[in-house]
């Protein structure tokens, strides 16, 4: 959930509401009992997407409806 720097000076919470709307489509695409969570570790790299890859991963929370 780090705000990248392009994102500047507009509001935290549209760019909290943005990032839990990315998955939000899980439970109804993959499974109702798909939830997403929000992981705490140590980046190791980046992935083909820039997504990052995290090891020594423990869940931090759980996301809502």
């Amino acid at each position: 959930m780090d705000v990248e720097d392009w994102w500047g000076q507009r509001p935290l919470r549209t760019w909290a509401a943005r990032r839990l709307y990315d998955y939000s489509h899980l439970p109804r695409v993959k499974d109702a009992r798909v939830r997403p969570w929000l992981p705490v570790g140590t980046e190791a790299g980046r992935g083909p997407d820039n997504e990052p890859l995290v090891r020594d991963v423990e869940p931090l929370g759980w996301v809502d409806q």
